[in-house]
């Protein structure tokens, strides 16, 4: 059976949560994009960021938070531009913002989803960041440079782009990686 241990004190409703390695800090984070890290053990808040994303990671140490939002647009002449994904990485005991990590999803007319990351893993060791979409694609920083490390797109995502107008390259019947 389930035991309420503590009730702690959140600035939002959250969707998202997440704890570190060892389950002595929480992170939580909704649509509202406040994210908030608590100590475990008494319930303490230890960091509130406005604004900072929807979903929200732990380094496995952790002393860093991840929170991710996506960001479309559409052209001037009305076609959809690639979305961007934006990952924000805090230091959890100053607030500091460490990095701002960003890459492109292609998407395209017909597509009926919206992109959205739903997994925003740590490496184990802590060195690398991953975002991971509803359409398969991974994006792979590294996090002592903030160098996207690579992208690797889905086959299901490579056929979808194959047979239409690609908003990446432009051009008709085919895109180009």
């Amino acid at each position: 059976t389930l035991k309420l241990v503590r009730i702690l004190d959140s600035r939002s409703q959250f969707t998202s949560i997440a704890f570190n390695a060892d389950g002595s800090r929480l992170a939580g984070a909704g649509y509202a994009a406040v994210a908030q890290v608590w100590n475990v053990a008494d319930g303490q808040t230890l960091l509130t960021i406005p604004n900072a994303g929807v979903m929200v990671a732990l380094s496995p140490d952790g002393m860093k938070l991840a929170a991710v939002n996506e960001f479309s647009d559409v052209a001037a002449d009305g076609t959809l531009l690639p979305v961007k994904t934006v990952v924000q990485v805090y230091q959890v005991d100053s607030g500091k913002l460490l990095l701002s990590l960003n890459s492109l999803t292609t998407i395209s007319e017909w597509n009926m989803e919206s992109v959205e990351t739903i997994g925003l893993p740590f490496s184990a060791d802590g060195t690398l960041i991953h975002a991971v979409n509803n359409f398969g694609d991974v994006h792979a920083w590294e996090l002592t440079s903030g160098r996207l490390i690579g992208t690797l797109v889905n086959q299901a995502t490579r056929s979808r782009l194959s047979g239409g107008f690609c908003k990446a390259s432009g051009s008709v019947g085919g895109s180009s990686f």
